[in-house]
């Protein structure tokens, strides 16, 4: 009651209705009683709530592995831990999927690892990820593979000159690096040998994520011997004797030995020509030098040159030679040229292109030769002179005349025009032969008609005694052409309708005698108005004649100028046989009709031809099986073409048909 004030009574408790940790848990209350017997507690208090808070955990005793280099950030957890904060009572194994990663990828000692993937174990803790932990990323061993070092020749020293300076074995697959560095090398001996090691240094990491374990090892090349040539070698000239024998009379010294090596020249020197022939600079070949050292090889001197002089050779065995005139101042032998003075016995065939020649070519007994063109077999040999004191005979040629076929035009009689002697003479030289007489076998024209010339001989000239007539008289044949004449005919005129008046020509040359011109001239058929060709016809003369006939032209003039075009103006097609055809009665002139039409009054065609000669019947489209039309005025319309008027032109009229 408001009067009255009292403190709790009892023992109040509480507990949770759950022990697991979250907000607004329900909690019991029991333990309270009344504050006097004047009251009654009707319930314990209910509705109440509290908070049961999560317990925070971190993970201890996390182990991560160390590796090698690899290139990433990959780690591995070795051991995973435990939780460290949990109640007394409760134990858990660690909750979740644990992963690590090294903060950097680059090879070092105690690099951070970032660990995530820890859970709680229930919901009662919340975690910390563990933190302060480190592992190493150790590096990766390398070597050097590939190294190759350039063989040399021997120089007296062991430098020796990388060729290729290989590359890193052992990177991991996502890197390449160029060899780090300035890698020398050295052989381990100066001799020249094969398979010399070779010691290699100055190689480096690539990066600092690596170690190289060695300098490159095993690598071996060669020193050759350096070639040596042979220099100053002298052989002496010798006269020709045969064989390829030399002799050397400066052997020569080395040529390419190192800076302060010095030899005298090793091996038995010999020297032979590459042919035994005479000649000036003729190659020689040495051989027998030899190296001074292993450390050097030796090329055999190049060829040398020395001479073998030729000996001197005549030549003999051979006669002048006679001949016929021909002209030239060629000559030839008897015999067969031989070569005096070869040594050792040799036999050899006489060479070069000799030439023999007179001194002049004219006819003449004992004519001077020269020869030149004669060669020494070889150059063995020098020919000291050409073959003296030849001489010869040169006789006449036998010269046939002969003439060409001469050719004239007919004259009435058998002499010769137009012949020419000619002969086989000599290009050059001037001969001129004189004939007695020469003539045709008739005068007729004709061809390979017989031509006798006769009584041949010779006009002296300076060339005439090499030469001898050996015929004389020419039997030839010719050609008379016939005579061309020309037959002019005469330009005839008349008038249409007057006869013909005779055609006439004249001849423009004098006839031969007895040789006449027969026949008449013609002319082109018609007797119009025209112009028409006068024609040879049957003019005609003897075969020692060709006629060039020339036309003229005969002319017929018009009866009258104008044209003229009529059409009746009436006709009866009764079928009597009088006027039942309506025609055009005159075309005077009328060259072609274009047309010509009939119409009825009311404008029908009912006839229409272009030829002059065809008429209207008086039927319908001039159809003789339909029906003839009525007696009536028709008009007529015409177009035509006349003589000498330039364009077409028209007519009409009327017509009236009759029955």
């Amino acid at each position: 009651i408001p009067a009255e004030i009292f403190s709790i009574n009892g023992t109040p408790a509480a507990s949770f209705v759950s022990s697991n940790a979250a907000n607004g848990i329900a909690v019991n209350v029991s333990g309270y009683l009344t504050p006097s017997t004047n009251y009654t507690l009707t319930a314990q208090p209910t509705g109440i709530v509290a908070n049961i808070t999560t317990i925070p955990l971190t993970i201890i005793g996390v182990l991560v592995n160390n590796k090698p280099y690899d290139g990433n950030t990959n780690a591995t957890i070795n051991v995973s831990g435990s939780y460290s904060g949990l109640i007394p009572s409760e134990t858990f194994s660690i909750n979740g999927t644990p992963a690590a990663s090294f903060v950097s990828s680059n090879a070092a000692n105690g690099i951070a690892v970032n660990v995530s993937g820890y859970l709680t174990p229930s919901a009662n803790y919340t975690l910390t990820q563990p933190t302060g932990i480190v592992a190493n990323i150790t590096t990766i061993p390398l070597t050097i593979i590939g190294v190759l070092v350039n063989n040399k020749p021997y120089d007296g020293n062991t430098n020796a000159t990388i060729n290729v300076s290989g590359s890193y074995s052992g990177l991991i697959p996502a890197e390449t690096f160029s060899i780090n560095g300035t890698p020398v090398a050295s052989f381990v001996s100066s001799i020249a040998a094969n398979g010399i090691a070779v010691n290699v240094s100055g190689y480096l990491t690539p990066s600092t994520n690596y170690t190289l374990t060695a300098q490159p090892t095993g690598i071996v090349a060669n020193i050759t011997a350096k070639p040596l040539t042979i220099s100053g070698v002298v052989v002496d000239n010798k006269p020709y004797d045969g064989n390829t024998n030399a002799t050397i009379s400066a052997s020569g010294s080395y040529s390419g030995l190192i800076l302060g090596e010095n030899f005298l020249i090793n091996g038995t020197p010999a020297a032979s020509f590459v042919n035994a022939n005479a000649g000036n600079g003729i190659t020689v070949n040495l051989t027998g030098y030899l190296a001074p050292s292993t450390n050097y090889t030796i090329t055999q001197p190049a060829s040398v040159t020395a001479n073998i002089t030729p000996v001197s050779i005549s030549i003999t065995g051979i006669t002048g030679k006679d001949k016929v005139y021909d002209a030239l101042l060629t000559a030839s032998v008897n015999g067969t040229p031989k070569y005096f003075g070869l040594v050792n016995s040799e036999v050899l065939p006489v060479t070069g292109n000799p030439v023999y020649t007179f001194s002049s070519k004219t006819v003449g007994n004992a004519k001077p030769m020269l020869v030149s063109g004669f060669t020494a077999p070889n150059n063995n040999y020098i020919l000291t002179a050409q073959p003296t004191g030849l001489t010869a005979n040169i006789t006449p040629f036998p010269l046939l005349v002969t003439s060409n076929n001469p050719v004239k035009v007919y004259d009435g009689n058998t002499n010769v025009y137009n012949l020419l002697l000619s002969t086989n003479r000599f290009p050059g030289d001037n001969i001129i032969i004189s004939r007695v007489s020469d003539a045709y076998d008739n005068a007729n024209a004709g061809t390979n008609k017989s031509v006798v010339i006769s009584g041949l001989s010779f006009i002296p000239t300076p060339d005439a005694v090499n030469y001898t007539i050996i015929n004389s008289t020419v039997n030839t044949t010719g050609s008379i052409t016939p005579k061309p004449i020309n037959i002019i005919a005469e330009p005839k005129q008349i008038t249409e309708g007057d006869p013909d008046p005779p055609l006439t020509y004249k001849p423009v040359i004098l006839l031969s005698p007895n040789d006449i011109i027969s026949g008449d001239l013609t002319r082109d058929i018609g007797n119009t108005e025209g112009v028409y060709n006068i024609n040879q016809g049957t003019v005609a003369i003897n075969g020692n004649y060709t006629i060039n006939y020339i036309s003229a032209l005969f002319t017929i003039k018009p009866l009258f100028p104008d044209f003229s075009f009529e059409v009746p103006n009436a006709f009866t097609p009764n079928g009597d046989a009088v006027n039942d055809v309506l025609k055009i009665i005159k075309n005077y002139r009328v060259l072609s009709l274009n047309y010509f039409k009939i119409f009825d009054r009311s404008g029908i065609l009912v006839f229409e031809t272009s030829d002059l000669n065809t008429g209207w019947n008086g039927f319908m489209g001039n159809d003789a099986g339909g029906h003839m039309l009525e007696s009536d005025l028709y008009m007529w319309v015409a177009e035509f073409t006349a003589k000498n008027e330039n364009l077409p032109i028209k007519k009409s009229g009327s017509v009236l048909l009759l029955k």
